[in-house]
């Protein structure tokens, strides 16, 4: 299943980022630790999306979940550059598999969390 939320980067696009993605996930199926992970993940690379986007831009956030893993993408108009280094760190040690990739709308930064029994 896979699901998309359009915000804009401003202060408040973490937290709003966190909770659609934490209840989202849920509605999918997924609880637990993976669920925290996700929340957290996905605060913190809308968090360095803001930081490197114009006043008034938008990211899109998106969430897919198969059996084996719930991946997170982060879209936005100025890319990662704005990334801490604690974040990379932060996003290396809890997801499965994580990277970035360009495109013509911009950078995209994403993260997969695998789901286990």
């Amino acid at each position: 299943m896979v699901r998309e939320f359009a915000i804009p980067a401003g202060p408040a696009a973490p937290r709003v980022a966190q909770h659609w993605v934490m209840r989202t996930a849920a509605g999918l199926g997924v609880g637990g630790a993976a669920n925290q992970t996700l929340e957290m993940l996905t605060a913190e690379l809308v968090a360095a999306a803001v930081k490197g986007s114009p006043s008034g831009s938008e990211l899109m956030v998106r969430l897919q979940v198969d059996t084996h893993a719930a991946r997170v993408a982060v879209a936005g108009a100025a890319g990662f550059a704005a990334a801490s280094a604690t974040t990379v760190a932060l996003v290396e040690a809890l997801a499965s598999a994580c990277g970035t990739f360009g495109g013509p709308a911009g950078a995209t930064a994403w993260f997969a969390v695998a789901l286990t029994d």
